[in-house]
């Protein structure tokens, strides 16, 4: 991650090939069962039931044997690329710059979260997150800075996943996804959709540049 951000075709075929690269080495290297850390799930629903048959949480997993892979896949990621990639990250760069990357990926959030509230109906927070987007795009140099916040124009999030479940889709199976982590069917698929979306804006934009 740097400060410049030029999301064209020739960066994200070298980041895909890169994801792709770490991912197949992970593949050709299959999880033994020894080698398996369970995650440390807690149920705060049992803390005050008696511990017997009757007092089990279902977990609706399918997947179980590709999510234990993915949870392995993923330690493993954190643990060699991740975490010393960010520790490196944040001992280089000056603090003002990691806000200002921040606040640059924030505020390209806003186009989806604007997108999301207008799918649910709820138009009042959808036009303060179009305020947001287009004050921090402006006075706020492309959301290097978040002038909004200080204007009283609070964030307000939103995922096609959570679209999806306001008009009743339900969450479907547990489902951990390569990098990102746990999730389900539905949220997985919100995340697919909101990373198109953001991502066509974005080459909207770079094509009506005053450079192209």
């Amino acid at each position: 991650m740097s400060a410049t951000i030029q999301p064209g075709p020739f960066a994200r075929a070298v980041v895909l090939a890169a994801l792709v690269g770490v991912m197949a080495g992970c593949a050709s290297q299959p999880v033994r069962e020894s080698e398996f850390t369970p995650p440390k799930r807690q149920f705060p629903e049992l803390a005050n039931r008696e511990r017997s048959a009757n007092a089990i949480v279902g977990v609706d997993d399918p997947f179980e044997k590709f999510n234990r892979s993915m949870y392995n896949f993923n330690t493993r990621f954190d643990r060699h690329v991740f975490l010393p990639v960010v520790a490196g990250y944040q001992a280089v760069t000056p603090n003002l710059v990691e806000k200002g990357v921040s606040n640059f990926f924030i505020n390209l959030g806003e186009i989806t979260s604007f997108m999301n509230n207008a799918l649910q109906g709820n138009m009042r927070d959808s036009g303060a997150t179009l305020s947001r987007f287009a004050i921090n795009s402006t006075i706020g140099v492309l959301g290097l800075w978040d002038p909004a916040t200080r204007m009283g124009i609070d964030r307000r999030p939103e995922d096609f996943g959570q679209t999806l479940g306001h008009w009743g889709v339900g969450a479907g199976p547990y489902l951990v996804l390569p990098i990102v982590g746990p999730s389900n069917v539905r949220d997985a698929t919100g995340l697919v959709v909101d990373t198109t979306v953001r991502t066509a804006a974005v080459d909207a934009v770079l094509d009506d540049s005053p450079s192209k």
